[in-house]
């Protein structure tokens, strides 16, 4: 990512020095090229904090941030037909846990809504803090869980997708 900005600059450099009755041309190209430098950045970033499990202590998480890292991995999947709603707590929400687990949770738990939404949809996400305990709420608007399916959500491994498509 760094030679990529780092050619960018140059880029726009060059056209500063030699050809610059034409920036203005190629100007939003070096703006995309370094928009994409940062959205890139911060996917990678979301992905360490996805990979790190059970590496990272116990520790202080943040998470509103930790859900907002899990939706700009999903972005590209979501497309323009689900709608995400975020209703996050004004104060931060923080909590004591693995962050690395927690963002693997939230990430699973938002694909799965994702997944169960045919058409167009919405998925909405709220926290709030009730009574000193974080309370995170995922609705959907998908096709939901059937209900003899019900008593096997928190069983391990428990998938209702095809083989390869599914971890449970």
């Amino acid at each position: 990512l760094n030679f990529i900005h780092g050619g960018a600059i140059g880029i726009k450099a060059y056209f500063e020095d030699y050809l610059d009755d034409h920036l203005d041309e190629v100007s939003p190209f070096i703006e995309a090229i370094n928009t994409g430098v940062k959205r890139a950045s911060s996917i990678v970033s979301s992905l360490r904090h996805y990979t790190r499990g059970d590496e990272l202590p116990m520790g202080l998480c943040n998470m509103n941030a930790i859900i907002d890292n899990c939706l700009l991995m999903l972005h590209n999947q979501f497309d323009k037909r689900v709608e995400i709603v975020r209703d996050y707590h004004i104060d931060s929400c923080e909590l004591i846990g693995n962050e690395g687990k927690l963002h693997q949770a939230i990430l699973n738990i938002l694909t799965n809504a994702y997944q169960s939404i045919e058409n167009e949809g919405f998925i909405r996400i709220s926290t709030r803090i009730v009574h000193n305990a974080l309370l995170v709420e995922i609705v959907d608007s998908g096709k939901g869980i059937k209900h003899t399916d019900l008593n096997k959500i928190f069983d391990p491994f428990f998938t209702t997708k095809e083989p390869g498509v599914g971890t449970g």
